[in-house]
């Protein structure tokens, strides 16, 4: 992680810190930037800025977005990997398809948030199995 520092205490709209996934971050009353980023099949973030910023995720398969974020409001992110299926068989007969996420590296990244101070909190899972981590 990278990030410039913690402020004072200021008026924010608060967010709800994540309580799941394999891990997680919390950082109220941050400022001047930052990134977090982990291989995972899911990610999950949220953000509230004083001043309006840019939101950018990677993710290492290609792909991802670059988004503003106003001021005074609370955004709920997330993003999936790529998902692919692989089928399983007994004896060459008997066989199940299953459909998973790819675990690939997801980059969170605040852009253009020097001296912005910021509430924000992000949750990576990649221990689960497909639709059990789309919720944070």
């Amino acid at each position: 992680m990278h990030a410039e520092g913690i402020i004072d205490q200021q008026e924010l709209p608060s967010i709800t810190c994540f309580t799941g996934g394999d891990f997680r971050t919390c950082q109220p009353l941050w400022a001047n930037g930052g990134s977090w980023n982990k291989n995972s099949k899911t990610s999950f973030f949220q953000i509230s800025p004083t001043a309006s910023l840019y939101v950018q995720l990677a993710l290492s398969s290609g792909g991802g977005f670059f988004i503003p974020v106003s001021a005074d409001t609370v955004t709920h992110l997330w993003a999936t990997s790529p998902a692919y299926v692989y089928k399983t068989c007994t004896l060459g007969i008997f066989c199940n398809s299953y459909t998973d996420y790819a675990v690939v590296n997801h980059n969170w990244e605040l852009v253009n948030a020097s001296g912005v101070t910021f509430n924000w909190s992000t949750e990576f899972r990649w221990s689960c199995t497909y639709t059990a981590c789309n919720t944070p």
